[in-house]
């Protein structure tokens, strides 16, 4: 088995405006957090939490174009399970992901994830 590859990807800011009202709001701190991706590659992400001083709200500044907000795993290796999925069972596909990109997946998050793609 392939050795999975650690990608780091930055994606602070030390100011962004705010998404409600638009005024500048400085970082507040930073966070980490990983998304599987294909060909046995591991994305960490690090982004910013920002607060905004008028909406006294905190915000992100995540980078959605690896993923969606809360998603374990990237939008092409997401595409590749629903795509792998045709005329299989869900312990295949569970199988073929581990096999050939190094990802992970539980039956019931992979169903989430198909489930969430038909809608």
């Amino acid at each position: 088995m392939q050795k999975i590859e650690i990608v780091k990807h930055n994606a602070t800011k030390r100011q962004i405006a705010c998404k409600k009202c638009g005024s500048i709001c400085n970082r507040h701190s930073k966070r980490k957090r990983k998304v599987a991706g294909l060909n046995f590659k591991m994305y960490e992400i690090t982004f910013s939490i920002h607060y905004c001083l008028k909406c006294n709200k905190y915000f992100s500044s995540e980078n959605v174009l690896l993923t969606g907000k809360g998603n374990r795993f990237t939008e092409a290796a997401q595409s590749k399970m629903v795509e792998a999925y045709e005329g299989r069972s869900l312990e295949s596909v569970c199988i073929k992901m581990m096999k050939e990109h190094g990802i992970k997946i539980s039956v019931s998050t992979l169903y989430d994830i198909i489930k969430r793609r038909a809608e």
